[in-house]
C-alpha cells in the first residue's frame, strides 16, 4: 500500500470514527455496534449478507462504505455492501459512439 493509500484509508477511518462519535452523543448509534455479532466480519457470505440488510437503516452508511472503498483489505460488511460486493472488479458501461456521416 502505497503512502497516499495509507493517508486516504486513515483519513476516511476519522472521518467514520468521528461520525460514529456524533451519531453517539446526538443518541443514534449505528446497528454494528448494537449487534456486534451479527456478521460484520464474518467469512460466511450467508452472515455477511443479514449484517448488510442491518446496515440499511444506518446513519453512518455513506462514510462507512467510503471507508470500506479506501481500505480493500479490511474484511467484512462495509456500507451495507458485504466483502465480494466491495471487491468486485468495477463493471465499465460503454455506449456506442455516433458516427458521423
Amino acid at each position: 500500500m502505497t503512502a497516499a493509500a495509507v493517508d486516504v484509508v486513515t483519513i476516511t477511518r476519522a472521518e467514520l470514527l468521528a461520525h460514529l462519535d456524533t451519531l453517539a452523543t446526538a443518541g443514534q448509534v449505528a446497528p454494528c455496534l448494537i449487534w456486534r455479532d451479527a456478521g460484520w466480519t464474518s467469512d460466511d457470505p450467508d452472515e455477511q449478507r443479514l449484517a448488510a440488510h442491518l446496515c440499511g437503516p444506518c446513519p453512518a452508511l455513506a462514510p462507512c462504505l467510503e471507508y470500506g472503498d479506501a481500505n480493500p483489505r479490511q474484511f467484512g460488511v462495509y456500507g451495507g455492501q458485504i466483502d465480494s460486493q466491495r471487491h468486485a472488479p468495477a463493471q465499465f458501461t460503454t455506449t456506442p459512439k455516433e458516427h458521423s456521416s
